[in-house]
């Protein structure tokens, strides 16, 4: 973090390895401005190239319930 047209996510977690995430971007105001379904592996490529500079809330949650958020910082 930052980043700018592409998000990599990279688990260290080898239990989630054939689980699905769900993914969500939202923006200081609360509204969603990406959502996906990331299915199995280690590592993620999330394009960001849509979303406009600035700073976003980034969620994903595991199969399993668990949930991880972090801020995200978009640079031109």
């Amino acid at each position: 973090n930052p980043a700018r047209e592409v998000l990599f996510l990279t688990s260290q977690d080898p239990r989630i390895q054939g689980d699905r995430l769900h993914l969500s971007i939202f923006d200081l105001q609360g509204r969603l401005v990406l959502e996906e379904e990331l299915v199995g592996g280690m590592e993620h490529q999330i394009s960001l190239e849509l979303l406009p500079k600035g700073m976003y809330l980034l969620q994903v949650w595991e199969e399993s319930g668990r949930m991880f958020r972090s801020k995200l910082v978009k640079e031109e």
